[in-house]
């Protein structure tokens, strides 16, 4: 909240923090995902008095914060607070779980009451000036009687309401998300196709392992897409991935890799599409010219390089980062060139891509504009989905490419039947073109602004399950 309300008027803000403290109850859940409300009995005015004389520093702090704690779901398995004091209204750092767009919860996913009458951003922003009030009230223990004199008693008749709009209109605007969520849930019944990204959507860049939720989702609209006896609307689900298959299918995991086997797939950031039976439908490789383009600015900044056949990767030289493709993104282990061959434009079937590796940003930043000045001239482009990583693409190429290639290929028309997942600057054309796209919420700004939805959420908290759920299909739980 801006300060001109906390510090111009005491007594409101002593007021609102009592009303707070006892109506909390009030304000249902009514995020994605989570679906039980705190039930809360009112407070007398008494009954607020006596929390007050029990607590020194602020009226009733530890139990609000344990309603907080239940809203918000923070709380371990034990039921208590994480802080040891059990109190922990000295970070803010729970406000971050609560979303950011200010989208308004959807007819049926609200639990009703309260919570419907106020957006997350609303809610936030009462949550953070509740924060500041115990900071500026700092009632020690001396001082309680003292304290609650400055207190005003409740008016007669008041709305909770409206003093809580009086509070949150003083701020300015949450920005509304890309497009109507009510318009989005029309089209979603149109879609019949699901494509999505695999890292930084369904794979996190820490853990490396997609949240349960995303896990559950996915799996349960491949196999509601794949039943024969089911008349679902949708025909397919498939991955759109800068990765091998191969990598893909080895890093998803037990669950959802070995599904992977059996739907098509753009792999290779669009250069390498596949139908369900592994065959291929469209495929491009960088010319000559392009490889020896990127081979000698490889060489002029040190760089390091892996090239792509398919699900065989080659490296002129071995190296930390190279490894880490295997190690940490799940790829087949780049090996050195074979048969002899002592640089990458010597290898003789060609290459649909090559990454350029630094592990400082900067270094890429200052190559990035010397791979595009040459790209026209040689027939290829450069596009980005890691800091730490440039992708050398033939011209004319991209995941969007790919997408509709597989679309082609199924009879779905992407731009009013697919629903895109994504996080990246490599997503972002494939957002843009389809019917319904996707961002996550720790995405790129470029995919943000690509997106016509925006998840609160990121992919590390399941957000590309979330949104299958919201807008895809596959709700129903498969054994």
């Amino acid at each position: 909240m801006r300060g001109s309300f906390i510090s111009s008027s005491p007594s409101k803000v002593a007021v609102l923090s009592l009303l707070l403290t006892c109506r909390i109850g009030a304000f249902d859940s009514g995020y994605f995902g989570m679906t039980k409300k705190s039930h809360h009995s009112r407070l007398s005015s008494r009954d607020m008095q006596r929390m007050q004389e029990r607590h020194g520093r602020y009226a009733g702090s530890n139990k609000l914060h344990s309603r907080f704690e239940t809203y918000l779901g923070v709380q371990n398995e034990g039921g208590e607070s994480d802080n040891a004091n059990g109190n922990n209204f000295g970070s803010s750092e729970w406000l971050n779980d609560i979303p950011k767009n200010g989208a308004r919860q959807p007819p049926g996913l609200s639990g009703g009451g309260k919570g419907e009458l106020y957006d997350e951003e609303d809610l936030k922003n009462l949550f953070a000036t509740h924060l500041n009030i115990m900071d500026q009230l700092q009632i020690d223990e001396d001082d309680d009687d003292d304290a609650l004199t400055d207190i005003p008693p409740p008016p007669s008749s008041f709305s909770v309401h409206d003093l809580v709009m009086q509070a949150i209109t003083e701020e300015t605007p949450s920005p509304s998300p890309p497009s109507s969520l009510t318009k989005l849930l029309k089209k979603s019944s149109q879609i019949r196709a699901i494509a999505t990204d695999v890292d930084g959507t369904l794979l996190p860049p820490k853990t490396k392992s997609p949240h349960p939720r995303t896990v559950t989702s996915l799996r349960n609209a491949i196999l509601h897409a794949a039943d024969d006896n089911d008349t679902n609307r949708t025909a397919v689900v498939f991955v759109a991935t800068g990765k091998s298959r191969k990598g893909a299918t080895d890093s998803l995991g037990p669950i959802l890799g070995p599904l992977l086997r059996d739907i098509p797939g753009v792999y290779i950031q669009g250069l390498y599409c596949v139908d369900a039976r592994g065959r291929t439908l469209f495929e491009r490789k960088l010319s000559t010219d392009a490889v020896t383009v990127a081979a000698n600015l490889a060489r002029r900044f040190r760089l390091s390089v892996a090239a792509y056949d398919g699900d065989d990767l080659f490296t002129p030289e071995v190296d930390e980062l190279t490894e880490e493709l295997h190690t940490g993104y799940g790829e087949p282990r780049p090996r050195v060139l074979p048969g002899g061959a002592s640089s990458l434009e010597d290898y003789g079937r060609g290459f649909h891509k090559l990454l350029l590796m630094d592990s400082d940003p900067a270094a890429l930043v200052a190559v990035r504009p010397l791979l595009e000045e040459a790209a026209g001239a040689c027939g290829a482009c450069v596009t980005q989905a890691l800091p730490t990583m440039l992708e050398w693409l033939p011209e004319g190429c991209s995941k969007a490419v790919g997408v509709r290639k597989v679309c082609e290929a199924l009879g779905v028309d992407p731009t009013t039947e697919l629903l895109a997942l994504g996080d990246a600057e490599n997503d972002a054309e494939m957002l843009k073109m389809a019917c319904i796209g996707v961002a996550m919420g720790d995405g790129t700004d470029l995919a943000k602004e690509c997106a016509d939805y925006i998840m609160d959420s990121g992919c590390a908290e399941g957000a590309a399950g979330a949104a299958i759920d919201l807008f895809g299909f596959g709700t129903e739980s498969y054994s």
